[in-house]
């Protein structure tokens, strides 16, 4: 008798599918950042190959799907932005926006893989 709980239920959907595209390059920059940074840098591809687009919207609901604290996201972000692989849109009360970039600072070209 099978009681395993990990089957999705009728509609429910994964948070994350996999993901086929990923700038390997971009990503192992990244890694080598500090902290709780690859976890970001994993929900912003997510987030951007879904899209099609390199500029995604950091939430702080998005920073908890992949378990990461607020303070530690943003801390995150500041140090992809030093780093340059993002660019960040940031206003008082709105979640930050980044725009992915590649070495020279141009928008990452990102696939959509669905």
């Amino acid at each position: 008798m099978d009681t395993s709980t990990n089957r999705p239920t009728v509609g429910q959907r994964p948070r994350f599918r996999a993901q086929r595209v990923v700038d390997i390059r971009w990503m192992l920059r990244a890694a080598s950042l500090p902290g709780r940074t690859a976890s970001v840098a994993v929900a912003l591809w997510a987030d951007a190959s879904a899209s099609g687009q390199p500029e995604v919207t950091l939430t702080p609901s998005r920073l908890r799907q992949v378990g990461v604290g607020r303070e530690s996201g943003y801390a995150a972000v500041e140090r992809m932005v030093a780093a340059g692989l993002v660019s960040a849109d940031r206003q008082r009360g709105r979640a930050v926006r980044l725009m992915l970039l590649d070495e020279k600072g141009v928008p990452l070209r990102v696939q959509r893989t669905w």
